[in-house]
């Protein structure tokens, strides 16, 4: 039996849905810059990612299949320079995944302000994005597939939503971008407790063999707009992390990604990503082990030089449980498999994407057939 059910009351997302998706297509181009005089200016931006799935064996009684509409995320981005070499960036999320009954909820996701010596040496504070693996720099809007990669990327030192935390990076580049460097000491995991914690300690170090990707942020697809090999380390380490049952852990996170993203001769684009993670936790954690994923697209070449581009992908990510972990783990391994299309009007601004997967998770086997829409003013 098909069960239609929605993350909060079904008259008020499927209005909040409509809402959003008439605003973001009012406001598709109208990202702009106020200029405040010769050294300041103010960039406002919005984001709508919206989507319908087919979810097998998720409805509330988890036996009937499920007809999910989720808005997953409408963003306001505030963000320009303040000063001469002083830039800052505000931005909040609106989510039907914004708290533990799946209610919508709004979020501050970015409070940060950023001084630049030159490109090479800057420091960044506040709340924003630390320094981790490839797809957490990218994040869901500049990633090549429709879902953040979950299974594999997303077992070590918890954020404070969506990959931000609170703290403090010095960070730069050269040649470009070819070659870029994080160094930062942030808040890390901390729950209701008596017990102290030590800051979290993240390093990530990346080098673009190809074309240079400045600026602090990558992007997982650049459909045909550079040629990219980069290779990225990220190391994240804290002792003593507290978790919200009052248990503390000492933690750390090694992960390495690839990236190769090439223009070929007849102006298609074929992509390449992988990554490994280990989590390696001082006690015995459900979270121990480790965990890869490996994604490949072709993105066909265009029939004209305005028109929009048809992209095919598939994705593997597992995690394995550490050996030793004890019998309450379901399974040994969680892992999902997933093949798309996406049709792309205007990069990461503007596109449409059918993906089906298959997830294992916790000894559940479920297959996912989801359509989305993500629109952005940038």
């Amino acid at each position: 039996m098909l069960k239609i059910h929605t993350s909060t009351s079904s008259l008020l997302t499927i209005s909040l849905l409509a809402t959003m998706q008439l605003a973001a297509t009012t406001h598709a181009n109208a990202g702009g810059r106020l200029a405040l005089n010769d050294d300041a200016f103010i960039d406002i931006n919005l984001g709508l990612k919206t989507s319908v799935a087919y979810i097998e064996n998720k409805a509330p009684n988890a036996t009937d299949n499920d007809l999910n509409f989720d808005l997953e995320s409408a963003r306001f981005y505030l963000s320009g320079q303040l000063f001469k070499n002083v830039t800052f960036e505000f931005t909040t999320d609106y989510s039907n995944y914004g708290d533990a009954d799946n209610n919508s909820d709004v979020q501050l996701l970015d409070a940060s302000v950023n001084y630049q010596f030159n490109e090479q040496l800057n420091v960044k504070a506040g709340r924003f994005i630390r320094p981790m693996d490839r797809s957490n720099q990218a994040g869901p809007y500049f990633s090549n597939t429709w879902d953040y990669p979950v299974i594999a990327a997303v077992n070590g030192i918890a954020p404070i939503i969506a990959g931000r935390d609170e703290g403090v990076v010095v960070w730069g580049y050269t040649e470009g971008g070819k070659f870029k460097y994080y160094g930062g000491i942030f808040e890390g995991v901390k729950g209701a407790s008596q017990h102290s914690s030590s800051p979290l300690l993240t390093t990530r170090l990346e080098y673009n063999f190809w074309d240079p990707e400045p600026g602090y942020y990558s992007a997982n697809a650049h459909y045909g707009d550079a040629n990219i090999f980069a290779l990225g380390f990220n190391y994240h380490t804290q002792d003593n992390a507290v978790s919200a049952d009052n248990k503390t852990d000492s933690v750390t996170t090694t992960s390495v990604d690839l990236l190769i993203e090439k223009v070929l001769g007849n102006e298609g684009v074929v992509t390449l990503e992988a990554a490994f993670y280990d989590y390696d936790y001082s006690e015995l954690s459900a979270l121990q082990g480790d965990a890869y994923l490996v994604s490949t697209s072709y993105l066909f070449p265009a029939s004209s030089p305005s028109a929009n581009r048809f992209q095919i992908l598939a994705r593997h990510q597992r995690f394995n449980h550490d050996d030793t972990i004890p019998s309450v783990v379901a399974d040994s391994y969680n892992q999902r498999n997933e093949v798309g299309l996406n049709y792309i009007i205007k990069g990461h601004s503007a596109k449409l994407s059918l993906v089906y997967a298959n997830e294992k998770i916790e000894g559940g086997d479920n297959n996912v057939l989801r359509f989305g829409v993500q629109l952005q003013t940038f």
